[in-house]
C-alpha cells in the first residue's frame, strides 16, 4: 500500500480500498493488526474503571508508594494513609499523616508535597497532591 492510499474502516477492521473486507467474526489478527473495535474496548474499559474510581494499575501505584516511602523516611514522618486515584492523565494522591501534637507544622506538609511533585513529575502527567497532618487518628471515622 502506498503512502497516498487511504484506509477504509469496514466492520471495525481496517482495509485498503479494493481489498476484501473481513468481518469481525472472520478477522485474523496478527500481532501488528489491532481492530478499531478492540482498541476502543480497551479505552472504554480503562475509562470506566477510572470513572468508577477503581484503584489504578500497580505500574502506577508502586512508583508513587516508593516515592512516598522515601519522602516519609527522609522527613521522619510516620506511615500515612495513602489514596491514589487516576482520571485520564491526572493522578490524585492523598496522604494523611497522624503526628504527635505540636511536633509538625504546615511547612512539613508543603515539604512533602513539593518533594513528591519533584519525584513523580513526568511529561504529560498532571499531579494533584493533597497532604494532611493531623493529631487525631480517628477524626474522619
Amino acid at each position: 500500500m502506498s503512502a497516498s492510499t487511504s484506509l477504509l474502516f469496514t466492520n471495525s477492521t481496517v482495509t485498503a480500498p479494493g481489498a476484501n473486507s473481513v468481518g469481525p467474526s472472520k478477522a485474523h489478527a496478527s500481532p501488528s493488526h489491532v481492530t478499531v473495535r478492540d482498541a476502543s474496548e480497551v479505552v472504554m474499559r480503562t475509562s470506566l474503571r477510572e470513572l468508577l474510581e477503581a484503584a489504578p494499575d500497580r505500574s502506577i501505584t508502586k512508583p508513587i508508594a516508593d516515592a512516598v516511602a522515601l519522602v516519609r523516611q527522609y522527613l521522619g514522618l510516620p506511615e500515612p494513609d495513602l489514596r491514589i486515584g487516576k482520571l485520564g492523565r491526572k493522578l490524585y494522591i492523598e496522604l494523611d499523616f497522624v503526628v504527635g501534637p505540636g511536633t509538625w507544622d504546615l511547612g512539613a506538609a508543603d515539604r512533602v508535597r513539593r518533594d513528591l511533585l519533584h519525584r513523580l513529575a513526568q511529561p504529560g502527567r498532571l499531579l494533584w497532591v493533597n497532604v494532611e497532618l493531623r493529631t487525631a487518628p480517628d477524626w474522619d471515622r
